[in-house]
């Protein structure tokens, strides 16, 4: 689980002129900031993942990979738009981590 101080809410970031770019499953939302600290939200519809259980865990992979990320003020909302499986899941995070780090 993130940290209160790196969560974001959807609401907060509407209004926002956002960059996005795709990676495989995931489109991914991004504001850069003035402030030091990343804030992120994981969207993850029910019409995509049907079980609750697999979308509880996607949620915790990506806000793990996302709390290792460096500091440098980003707001990101990483929204799934196709369901993942379990075996592509170190192909999908580091990709989304190598994505993020380029920014």
């Amino acid at each position: 689980m993130l940290n209160k101080k790196n969560r974001l809410s959807p609401t907060e970031f509407r209004g926002q002129k956002a960059h996005s770019f795709f990676i495989s499953k995931f489109k991914v939302l991004f504001v850069k900031k003035n402030e030091g600290v990343n804030r992120f939200a994981v969207i993850i519809p029910a019409t995509v993942v049907k079980k609750a259980v697999d979308r509880h865990y996607w949620r915790r992979r990506i806000a793990e990979t996302a709390r290792l990320w460096k500091n440098k003020g980003l707001d990101a909302i990483i929204f799934v738009k196709n369901a993942p499986q379990k075996k592509e899941k170190d192909e999908l995070l580091s990709a989304l981590s190598k994505e993020i780090n380029k920014i």
